[in-house]
């Protein structure tokens, strides 16, 4: 069996090299890194004890022969130690380079990007599987898995391949009635960046794709093309109709800080998104010409980076849907908040206290409300002592003062109306009572919280009207 399933596959290497050697110049533009077979190419196949499941790893280093082939029977006891001792081959010891002009983790290798492949592999080694290709992944520009269910000697290889040259045929001549089909990332022609995606999911403007991008699976290639695309800062800062925020630096503490201040400002101004957790960037490739987002190297580790997923698998999902002019108005807000370092601090504060809230932490949330609630009392109590008859001495020392007696004072001075010094003094006491007793902030006092904290920074960054998103379902 084993030499039999080695000529096929060096049978479909062949037949894939040749086929793709009379594409049109074209249609060559559409061959996938994930399906590729061109030169070096090489094929480790791995076989559960059963030979009902399998996988295909396809190389792609300069380093090992090409067109060399390696079999792995794994054996009913021992398959666990195989699939370690795989992984710790000298085989896969080459260090990652640097791609789209990112630096790589120091002392990481080729071989780390299998292992969650083969921990799924190993979880699923037993189970019955059709005769079919089960699935595909592109780890990165050096190698791919191909998934494979049934009996290997049956599979037909020659047949996948033509298959992948039809399909890349097909993509060409579908560019050519719709435009900006998204092509294969090449790094020759990306600019490095960072991106992550709005969450809960945004959908900006209208999504009404035609029958024939529904027939071909082009909706989610349609919800990566940008509607926004503008300096920030010295850099790009991008919005694809789907919802990915990008930024063309590879610094992540600024990219962070500017995700976090445009999720504030839409936050403020109606649209409920999330903050942005240091984890939730994804490095990211963009297109000189288009500032399309190609190339992804990211974690999944949230519900917002699963959707660096969608891309490859079709998901339903309600989005929240926005007009084209509606993310202006969140951008242009950016533009004033980034000039203004403390208010920049509240809406983060603000953000931070609604994403909490949202995951029911609500005694945190309350606290981090508070927070803009003090730092607002705080502001008042500053702008007061900069009074003509009150001296430096004077004001060190009335800068001592608790909030408590702040409060009371601004009141007494008709800095605060009644109705705001009703509320504060009784939420400064549930503070007190958190901080000091322990106490669990319930859901509607945090949210009373919450809500003044919200009149305060609206106030302050000038809003007096917001946005009524819809929601929608698409991919």
């Amino acid at each position: 069996m084993e030499v039999e399933i080695h000529t096929n596959i060096t049978r479909m290497i062949d037949s894939f090299r040749e086929n793709v050697s009379l594409l049109t110049p074209d249609e060559k533009k559409f061959e996938q890194p994930i399906n590729s077979l061109r030169k070096p190419c090489q094929i480790h196949v791995l076989s559960s004890p059963n030979r009902l499941f399998h996988l295909i790893i396809i190389s792609h280093f300069e380093q090992l022969e090409d067109k060399s082939i390696k079999f792995l029977q794994l054996d009913p006891e021992k398959y666990v130690e195989q699939l370690e001792q795989f992984l710790d081959s000298d085989l896969w010891r080459f260090k990652e380079e640097t791609l789209a002009g990112f630096e790589v983790k120091l002392g990481s290798y080729y071989s780390d990007r299998l292992i969650p492949v083969f921990v799924e592999f190993a979880q699923d080694i037993m189970k019955d599987r059709k005769n079919q290709l089960g699935g595909q992944e592109l780890i990165n520009e050096k190698f791919a898995v191909w998934k494979i269910n049934g009996k290997l000697e049956s599979f037909d290889f020659v047949g996948q391949s033509k298959a992948h040259i039809l399909e890349y045929k097909r993509y060409a001549e579908e560019a050519k009635k719709t435009p900006n089909i998204i092509v294969s990332p090449n790094k020759e022609l990306m600019i490095p960046g960072l991106s992550t995606y709005c969450y809960p999911p945004i959908l900006v403007g209208e999504f009404n794709p035609p029958f024939r991008d529904r027939v071909f699976g082009r909706e989610r290639e349609l919800l990566k093309m940008p509607v926004l695309v503008e300096d920030f800062q010295g850099d790009k800062l991008i919005v694809s109709k789907g919802g990915l925020i990008g930024i063309t630096s590879t610094n992540k503490g600024h990219a962070e800080e500017v995700f976090n201040a445009f999720m504030g400002c839409a936050l403020c101004i109606g649209l409920s998104l999330h903050s942005v957790k240091t984890h939730e960037m994804a490095e990211t490739g963009f297109y000189k010409d288009t500032y399309v987002a190609q190339g992804f190297t990211w974690s999944e580790s949230s519900l917002r980076m699963s959707q660096f997923s969608w891309v490859r698998s079709p998901v339903s999902v309600t989005r929240l849907q926005i007009s084209e002019d509606d993310l202006r108005l969140i951008v242009s807000a950016l533009r004033e908040l980034w000039a203004n370092k403390r208010l920049l601090d509240n809406v983060r504060l603000l953000l931070g206290s609604y994403t909490l809230f949202s995951n029911q932490d609500f005694s945190q949330s309350f606290i981090t409300s508070w927070s803009i609630i003090e730092r607002y009392l705080y502001s008042l109590w500053a702008a007061k002592l900069e009074g003509p008859n009150i001296t430096n001495g004077i004001r060190e020392s009335l800068n001592k003062w608790d909030v408590s007696r702040i409060i009371e004072i601004l009141h007494l001075d008709n800095f605060l109306d009644e109705d705001d010094y009703v509320e504060m003094k009784y939420l400064q006491g549930v503070r007190n009572k958190t901080i000091h007793e322990g106490y669990r902030v319930p859901q509607k006092l945090s949210n009373r919280c919450l809500d003044l904290s919200f009149e305060i920074i609206r106030k302050q960054m000038n809003i007096t009207s917001t946005l009524s998103p819809n929601r929608i379902l698409t991919v």
